[in-house]
């Protein structure tokens, strides 16, 4: 599975995607195929650290 991947707070300019291994549902668990996702203002300014949230 492909996934976007910030390892640490950095410029959006070294966001990766890496193929990660699909996830496994244990005990009560459902895995949910996504199709689609979107970052919002929000996600980007925390990958940033600029994000202040008490």
């Amino acid at each position: 599975m492909k996934a976007l991947v910030a390892i640490d707070y950095q410029p959006l300019d070294r966001l990766t995607i890496a193929e990660l291994p699909k996830p496994a549902a244990g005990p009560d668990e459902v895995v949910v195929k996504v199709e689609a996702a979107a970052l919002n203002p929000l996600d980007l300014m925390l990958v940033r650290a600029l994000a202040h949230i008490s």
